[in-house]
């Protein structure tokens, strides 16, 4: 008797993404479909405003390979991301963004280096033109990534794929962390990594970094336990995102400039982060699932 296809489990983080979520589901499947494996698609939506949720809905009801889940608030990328996983049974979990500016088309190459025998494959970008502040931010965990053994080239490509024991180790450890801290430990804990260099462009949208998404994140990361050279390279990674929170924060409300200086931004998210009760913890935690479709509400 044949062996079943291999099947993957690919969670979607959408925020206000209701333009390309039908052309995303149209493009993975075909893209998977090719290969011949079986496949789920589950979107996580991260508190949109949009008709983000009614296209869930109505591509869970169409197609039964398609499932939703619906945060009550955006909660980050990363924090849906860990909702998602604890969702998804296949021999291999993919990320994709949810804005196609990553190509659906690319992804079935980082799955098949996990289904090689890699823990954790991603994409990783050339040829990309971004704007300044997604440069500045790149180049910050850059440098925050050389306290993980694998020093990945690119850790903000919006594809990647992961063998599920990875993701069931780190979703289990309550030392984890929430948010960006998440991201990091699937890095660190990952025991083989391999990329793949895809070309992608900027297609325009708005970088936003929400506050308390922000706190979370520089709080999480702020009590990470790092080797001592690392330490360095921390301090310097909060102080610039800091300055760059401090100059945002400033445009809004020009009194705030006053507080400015190269940890103001860090006193200023430490100070939310208590205000929300945001905590590094178990992965997802933060996240509050208010609904459900497809063949997760089943």
């Amino acid at each position: 008797m044949a062996d079943p296809p291999p099947s993957v489990a690919c969670v979607v983080p959408a925020r206000n993404e209701a333009a390309s979520l039908v052309e995303l589901h149209r493009r993975f499947g075909a893209a998977l479909d090719e290969r011949g494996w079986s496949w789920q698609l589950i979107i996580v939506d991260d508190g949109s405003t949009d008709d983000t949720w009614e296209i869930v809905s109505q591509l869970a009801g169409d197609d039964d390979r398609v499932a939703g889940i619906r945060l009550q608030r955006p909660s980050g990328m990363l924090e849906a991301l860990a909702v998602g996983f604890r969702a998804a049974d296949a021999d291999v979990i993919a990320v994709m963004d949810g804005d196609l500016e990553a190509r659906p088309e690319d992804l079935p190459a980082i799955v098949s280096l996990v289904l090689g025998g890699v823990e954790l494959a991603s994409a990783a970008r050339l040829h990309h033109q971004r704007p300044a502040q997604r440069r500045i931010a790149s180049a910050t965990l850059r440098v925050v990534m050389a306290c993980t053994p694998h020093r990945p080239a690119d850790f903000g490509a919006g594809l990647k794929a992961f063998h599920p024991d990875l993701a069931r180790r780190v979703l289990d450890d309550p030392a984890a962390g929430t948010g960006l801290a998440f991201g990091f430990s699937l890095y660190r804990s990952a025991q083989s990594y391999a990329e793949h260099v895809i070309t992608w462009d900027h297609q325009g949208q708005p970088t936003h970094f929400p506050p308390r998404q922000l706190a979370s994140n520089l709080a999480a990361f702020s009590s990470m336990a790092l080797p001592g050279p690392i330490r360095a390279a921390r301090r310097a990674a909060l102080a610039v995102t800091g300055a760059t929170a401090v100059a945002a924060a400033a445009r809004r409300d020009p009194r705030l400039a006053a507080q400015a200086g190269l940890w103001g931004a860090l006193t200023l998210a430490l100070r939310r982060w208590e205000q929300h009760g945001v905590r590094p913890g178990r992965p997802g935690s933060t996240a509050v699932t208010i609904e459900r479709a497809g063949f997760l509400a089943r």
